[in-house]
Formats: structure tokens, C-alpha cells, sequence
């Protein structure tokens, strides 16, 4: 044999050692990146928990504010306000107001005097509106004829520090009064000491001048010396000058980075060195396993080949052969499925456990969309939000199994935003091991027979009505004739007793 038509032959253990060691060290690499990339997202995450929290406190503390606007306002449109005499009876719904909300009441006329503190008997002496620093709510409801809410101060009467919500008393187009409520600045820290947080965070609420109107907890943190700019999250009120601040030490800030950081390391140095020692473990075992099944079959002398693998080439390719008719059949069976599905002349829609929905071409005109449209769409997304939640414990049912399948009637929301009536049934597909898969969904237009029936029960209302009023008449004339007689008796009474003759005879 010549030199040149000899095979170059490479034992399966050298070439799975040579392929280690050039592939640890980009994976190593490739763990260090990601390693690096999961502190960032940690961070990130915790920063948007903190971002989160802040603004479902400011969310919290503008719904608490917007429901005494609401409520000054009814107080405000109330005839009562209209009437110096009866501003007693108004004092008395504001006292309900107080009843409801906690605060306490204040009637004022445009020149900041009290006519009315619910904190006080009506008709007390009472002081001039006090005029806090900062922003006030009553200048400017003034200025701006809108509500307000005003910055803390020191209350003269309540002898604490307070918070004023302004709403303007309008009558033709102008301020005639002002209507104010006065609260506790503590009522805030009630609602503060209620949010759950991690262990070392600070959350505040601050009023237009950055006084802290609620803390919790660490009151003496000093935000320039312990925390990280990076850590300070600031949500501006809707409603209000307020702002939410939510401060996160720098050890507390720090310490989860640090700790993922050494963690990673150190998993990243254990597996590198584990990986190494398993690979040349497992190449030599792979060699000998390879090598007993194996026949030397000699390729192309152009470059060195592996003996082993040569040997069991055919076996795959046989194999291929086989997985490719399998994968074909497979391929005709699932496009004969598909050509089923979307050839149906009723909805047809698959639907995973997430939401997502699969329709065919008749679901799809019967919502309005493009099939391309409704697969980014989820079945939530469809449903009106008021009958989401008896169709979540519909599918709660069927992945519990308690039922096989449901039909049920429910509206879907067209792409136009009318509704659609269904009649829905719904099969879940599972595994063997009953793990959930999808949905099967099929939907039947009802739209027209709900029209029909609204339609009937219009016109038995209407019926009912009619009849009614048809009773109310015959009372009437009955009662009427029930009179005639009364009075025909008493004329001849009154004949008799006058010595005449009856001019009615019964």
C-alpha cells in the first residue's frame, strides 16, 4: 500500500480529549458572560420590585385622595350649600362625610373664613383657613378653579399637623364657596405600616416641600451617605404635589449582587473543574463502549477520520432512513389535521394553558380578525371583563378534572368592540400522565338568537306595562262609581231628614 492511500486514523479517546479542551474554554467564557449578565438582571429585577412597590404606594395614596374629591364634590353640587338656613342640614351630611373618610369638614367662603368646622359645633367661633407654606390647596383651587390638595401644616384647631383637600363650590360658572377636608397626617403611616417590603428598604411619602408626611422604617437614614443614587426610586402623585420615595441602602442594595456574584463564581469554578475530569472520565469509557461494537471501515484518505465511528455510519444512516419516513408520516397526518381544523364551518380554536389562541378561518371571521391578529391575542383579550372570571373557573374545572368537557354560553368581543354571543364547547387535551395540554374550543354563533330573545322579553315588559296601567284605570272607575252611590245616599238621608221625598231610590 502507498504512503498516500493510507487512512489516518484517530482513536475516538484522543479526538473526545483534544474536543474538551478546545470546547471548556469557551464555554468557560460563555458562563463567566452569563454569570455576569444573571447579577445585572437580579438587579435589574430588584430595581423594578422597587420601581413597582413605589408606584402601587402612590397608587394607593391618589385612590385615597380621589374618593374625598368625589365626596367634597357631592358636598359641594348639594342645594343645602345654597341656603344660609339650611347650611345646618349640611353641616349634618358633612359630619357623614367624616363618618366615612375619617377627616373632618371645613365650609369657607372666598375670603378664608370658616363658616363651618365639623371638628367643632356648628355655630362655633371659628378662625380664619390657616395659610401653610408651600402649596396650598385653597390659593390654588382659587387660581386654577379646579380641586387641590395642599401641602402639610400645623392645624389650630386640631393642634397636629394636617393635610387639606380643596374642591371649589361653583355656582353659574364661579366660586361661590370653598369645600376643604382636614386630615391627620397619620393616616398615611397607617396606610404605610400596612406594605409588605423587603427588610432594609425605606419608603416615604413626601409633600411639595420634601417633608416627610409617612416613613418606614430606618427615620434616621441618611440618604446621602448610605444610599446609592441608582437605589432611589421617586413616584410623583396624580392628584397631588406629593412624591413616593422608596430608598435602598447600599449594604441592602449590594449584598444580593455580591452574594449571586461569589455564588456563581464558585459554581463556575466547580463545574469547570468537574467538567474537565468527567470528560476525560467518560471519553475513555465512550471509546471502549464505541470500539466493542464497531468495525473498521476505511474512508476517504484526504483527512484523518475517527476508526470508531466509521464502523457504526451505516447503522445512522439506516437510521436517518427510518426517523425521516417517520417524520414524513407524521408531517401528512399533522396536514391532514390542520386541513380538518380549518376547513370547519363552525369557530374552531386551540387554546394553551397561557391563554393563547390558535383559530381557524370561520373563528376568525366571526371576531373579524386576520388569523395573523387573533394568534397574538388570548382568550381573555376576547372575553368581556366581566365574564372572565366564570370562564377561568370553567377551565379550572377541566384542569382539576372534574369534568371532561363544558358547554357554556358566553360573549366574545368583536374587533369592532361589539359582542359576539357564543355557545361554547370546551375539551381539554392531556398526556397520558393527565398532564394539561391544550383546549380544544368550538364556537357557535348565537348572536341573532340572543337579539331575538331580547327582542321578546322587550315586548312581554311592554305587555306587562300596558296591563298594569289597564288595571290601574279599571280601580279607578270602580272607586269612582263606589262614590256616585255613597253620595246618593247621603242626598236622600239628607231629604229625609228635611221631610222630602227620596230623590234617589236604591
Amino acid at each position: 500500500m502507498h504512503k498516500e492511500d493510507e487512512v489516518k486514523t484517530l482513536s475516538l479517546q484522543a479526538f473526545l480529549t483534544r474536543l474538551i479542551c478546545l470546547c471548556v474554554g469557551p464555554l468557560v467564557l460563555l458562563a463567566a458572560y452569563l454569570s455576569i449578565t444573571n447579577v445585572l438582571n437580579r438587579r435589574a429585577e430588584g430595581d423594578l420590585e422597587a420601581a413597582n412597590l413605589a408606584k402601587s404606594f402612590a397608587a394607593i395614596i391618589d385612590q385615597h385622595l380621589h374618593a374625598r374629591i368625589n365626596a367634597l364634590h357631592m358636598l359641594a353640587e348639594s342645594p343645602l350649600l345654597d341656603d344660609a338656613s339650611r347650611w345646618k342640614d349640611l353641616y349634618r351630611e358633612a359630619q357623614g362625610f367624616h363618618q366615612g373618610f375619617g377627616s373632618h369638614v371645613i365650609l369657607s367662603d372666598l375670603n378664608m373664613r370658616m363658616l363651618f368646622n365639623t371638628r367643632v359645633p356648628f355655630g362655633s367661633e371659628l378662625p380664619l383657613l390657616p395659610r401653610p407654606k408651600g402649596n396650598a390647596a385653597v390659593p390654588t383651587v382659587l387660581a386654577t378653579g379646579k380641586p387641590a390638595v395642599g401641602d402639610s401644616f400645623f392645624g389650630p384647631i386640631a393642634k397636629e399637623p394636617l393635610v387639606a383637600i380643596a374642591v371649589p363650590a361653583t355656582r353659574e360658572g364661579k366660586i361661590a364657596f370653598l369645600l376643604l377636608t382636614l386630615f391627620e397626617t397619620r393616616q398615611f403611616q397607617e396606610h404605610l405600616d400596612r406594605v409588605a417590603m423587603p427588610p432594609g428598604w425605606v419608603l416615604t411619602l413626601v409633600d411639595g416641600k420634601q417633608e416627610a408626611l409617612a416613613r418606614r422604617p430606618s427615620p434616621d437614614l441618611n440618604v446621602a451617605m448610605d444610599v446609592d443614587p441608582a437605589a432611589r426610586f421617586v413616584v410623583k402623585s396624580e392628584l397631588s404635589p406629593w412624591s413616593v420615595i422608596l430608598d435602598i441602602p447600599q449594604d441592602v442594595y449590594r449584598r444580593p449582587l455580591i452574594l449571586v456574584a461569589f455564588t456563581l463564581t464558585v459554581a463556575l469554578l466547580a463545574v469547570t473543574f468537574v467538567s474537565l475530569l468527567g470528560g476525560m472520565w467518560f471519553s475513555r469509557r465512550l471509546a471502549r463502549a464505541v470500539a466493542s461494537i464497531a468495525e473498521n471501515s476505511p474512508s476517504a484518505p484526504s483527512e484523518p477520520v475517527i476508526s470508531e465511528i466509521e464502523g457504526v455510519r451505516t447503522l445512522l444512516k439506516d437510521a436517518a432512513a427510518t426517523r425521516e419516513s417517520s417524520d414524513k408520516a407524521l408531517r401528512e397526518s399533522e396536514e391532514r389535521y390542520r386541513n380538518i381544523f380549518e376547513a370547519a364551518n363552525v369557530g374552531k380554536s386551540v387554546t394553551l394553558p397561557s391563554g393563547q389562541v390558535n383559530a381557524n378561518r370561520a373563528f376568525c371571521e366571526m371576531l373579524g380578525y386576520r388569523a395573523e391578529e387573533l394568534h397574538s391575542k388570548t382568550w381573555q383579550e376576547l372575553t368581556p371583563a366581566e365574564e372572565i372570571g366564570f370562564v377561568t373557573d370553567i377551565l379550572a374545572c377541566l384542569l382539576r378534572g372534574e369534568k371532561d368537557s363544558v358547554r357554556f354560553e358566553k360573549r366574545y368581543i368583536h374587533k369592532n368592540g361589539s359582542h359576539v354571543w357564543a355557545d361554547v364547547s370546551v375539551k381539554l387535551q392531556h398526556t397520558g400522565d393527565r398532564t394539561p395540554l391544550y383546549f380544544i374550543t368550538t364556537v357557535v354563533d348565537i348572536t341573532e338568537r340572543k337579539q331575538a330573545e331580547q327582542a321578546l322579553r322587550q315586548k312581554a315588559k311592554a305587555l306587562h306595562a300596558s296591563n298594569a296601567e289597564m288595571e290601574l284605570f279599571n280601580r279607578a272607575v270602580v272607586g269612582r262609581e263606589l262614590r256616585m252611590v255613597e253620595l246618593k245616599k247621603e242626598i236622600d238621608e239628607l231629604c229625609r231628614r228635611l221631610g222630602e221625598p227620596p230623590r234617589y231610590r236604591q
